[in-house]
């Protein structure tokens, strides 16, 4: 099969990265022809890879160019199938849906969400209210005109947003079917009109190393993973940290907006000791984080679409406590693989992460029942669904055609 993935970048920045990356090489490990469409300027003259600027400038009202070199670079291709993953331009997607078996994941909330976070800060609590032009009353009501970055969003760009979300809609609506991470992000494009008979769940890909406890001699500690932004409820695990005894340690992997923010209530805190904000680590040096820790923390408080760094966590065979969001649930099973908190419970936060440093017995168990049950997301299955489903799109396609 020749197909053609689009995504903006194509170095691995995040999880929508790592997936295509994954998804890619084992589909030419199965002699599947697959050519990667992207507009990282940093990338440009990767083999297997073709670098177009458009992709990037793409955007509601900007199209023309985006199609006219996607397009073309499709005809000489002789794209059997095309897979767009993280890219701006709905109108480029209905159009190239029209014309190709097509295929889009929607690896995060913002083409159903004006602002992407489905979260109102004022409130502490997830939004779970379907888009609508009521979102411009609810970003001040609420609150949720926030970015993940902390930036405010004004009137104009969430109008701008919301026309995207809206032709976001009705370019999936014709597609032969879209891929989310996890059933609540189903129920959500659901929720916002879309027709869940088109919808398939397809959970990202994670490699399944060897088990291995955690290293010992050192003390207690505590990993944490992500961009440091307000959404991501790391100053509710500092604040928990607090809470523990002196001898715990916590190392903070990744940076962001909120970098100085946290450390500065770190300082306040009088944990300047304690914590260890590493920064962005390369995903290949992220096997010692998790091999070092005990425990992994994952106290997010907007609704992750499936929570990578938990499952990356689980299939290094370390328990998981964290907020219950989003995707989160559908794979940590409370009590068995970790905890699931409420989120914003600072104090259940800190119970819960002292209770598996005083149980390290069962924190190991917990962390190998949470190690054997990610096989079922290993890359092979994630790989193998994905082909069902293009299978299906072309039929779907080509029965379409001949009517």
């Amino acid at each position: 099969m020749r197909i053609v993935q689009i995504n903006d970048k194509y170095g691995i920045v995040g999880g929508s990265e790592k997936t295509m990356r994954r998804c890619v090489d084992l589909l030419r490990e199965r002699r599947h022809e697959v050519l990667v469409i992207h507009g990282d300027a940093e990338a440009a003259g990767e083999p297997g890879a073709i670098f177009l600027p458009s992709v990037r400038r793409a955007t509601l009202f900007r199209r023309r160019e985006a199609l006219r070199d996607i397009s073309r670079v499709l005809r000489e291709f002789g794209a059997e199938v095309v897979h767009f993953r993280n890219f701006d331009g709905p109108g480029v997607v209905g159009a190239v849906g029209r014309a190709y078996p097509t295929v889009r994941t929607v690896h995060t909330a913002w083409t159903y969400c004006p602002v992407g976070v489905k979260y109102w800060p004022k409130e502490r609590r997830v939004c779970e209210r379907p888009f609508s032009w009521r979102c411009m009353r609810w970003a001040r009501q609420y609150g949720c005109n926030r970015r993940e970055d902390g930036l405010t969003l004004g009137r104009g760009e969430i109008a701008r947003r919301l026309a995207a979300c809206y032709a976001f809609r009705r370019a999936d609506a014709r597609l032969g079917g879209v891929i989310v991470t996890s059933a609540w992000m189903k129920a959500m494009l659901v929720a916002a009109g879309q027709d869940g008979g088109k919808v398939h769940v397809i959970p990202p890909p994670v490699d399944v190393p060897r088990y291995t406890v955690a290293a010992n001699g050192g003390p207690p500690l505590i990993a944490a993973v992500g961009r440091t932004s307000y959404i991501k409820g790391f100053d509710d695990l500092l604040r928990a940290l607090a809470r523990l005894p002196e001898t715990v340690r916590l190392t903070l992997v990744g940076d962001g907006p909120q970098l100085p923010v946290l450390k500065s209530l770190a300082s306040r805190a009088g944990l300047q000791g304690r914590v260890q904000f590493a920064g962005w680590v390369r995903y290949e040096k992220m096997a010692e984080i998790y091999r070092r820790a005990h425990v992994v923390a994952l106290p997010s408080l907007w609704p992750e679409a499936f929570g990578n760094v938990g499952v990356e966590a689980l299939s290094h065979g370390r328990p998981v406590v964290a907020y219950r969001v989003g995707g989160i649930p559908e794979w940590l099973e409370d009590r068995r693989f970790g905890f699931l908190v409420e989120p914003g419970n600072v104090n259940d936060l800190a119970r819960k992460i002292r209770f598996l440093l005083d149980r390290p017995a069962l924190a190991a168990e917990m962390g190998k029942r949470g190690w054997v049950s990610v096989a079922r997301y290993a890359v092979a299955r994630h790989v193998d669904r994905t082909i069902a489903l293009y299978e299906k799109v072309k039929k779907r396609f080509a029965a379409g055609a001949a009517a």
